[in-house]
């Protein structure tokens, strides 16, 4: 890993996937840094934790620091079944990065961001028995991400929990 050195560009570690098949973080790890999915998958289990970002922590400006980023460049990030965690920012650099959450995980992120012409889309178990909340989303994050095959959108319910729904649908209650 290396020790935090403000003055260095060889702060950390980073992970950078490329090539087909699925690499799983797990085993209560402690991940360094930021995470680029080029290709294939990243599957989280439960326990791992993220290190810090130095280029997140110096953006925050209170003196606190950010966990590190994920960015989906080409491959998905997986939650594995009846995982729990909370990473930092997924970056969103390619139309409809996948987000899969299996069943019964839990994902909590630090934020979202995405690259001009990017989306989030996120498996369609969400809402069913997976939770994500992301928190301090803006209107225009939210419509950068998608849910499921058919690209449903999103929404923010009240406990900052996302949920699924569908722009044309229509409840009539008699």
């Amino acid at each position: 890993y290396g020790t935090r050195n403000n003055s260095s560009e060889y702060w950390n570690v980073h992970i950078i996937k490329d090539g087909a098949g699925t690499m799983e973080l797990s085993g209560g790890i402690t991940l360094p840094n930021e995470i680029s999915v080029n290709d294939g998958a990243v599957r989280i289990a439960e326990g791992c934790t993220f290190g810090v970002s130095r280029k997140r922590s110096t953006e925050n400006g209170d003196g606190s620091e950010k966990v590190a980023e994920i960015w989906l460049s080409g491959g998905s990030l997986e939650m594995a079944a009846g995982a729990t965690n909370t990473i930092g920012a997924v970056v969103a650099k390619v139309k409809d990065a996948p987000l899969n959450l299996g069943d019964g995980s839990k994902l909590t992120l630090a934020g979202f961001d995405f690259d001009a012409g990017a989306n989030l889309l996120v498996s369609d178990n969400l809402g069913k028995d997976a939770t994500l909340r992301i928190e301090g989303l803006t209107p225009e994050q939210r419509g950068h991400i998608r849910c499921g095959a058919g690209r449903l959108r999103v929404r923010v319910k009240a406990n900052g929990d996302l949920e699924p729904y569908a722009a044309a649908m229509v409840i009539s209650i008699q």
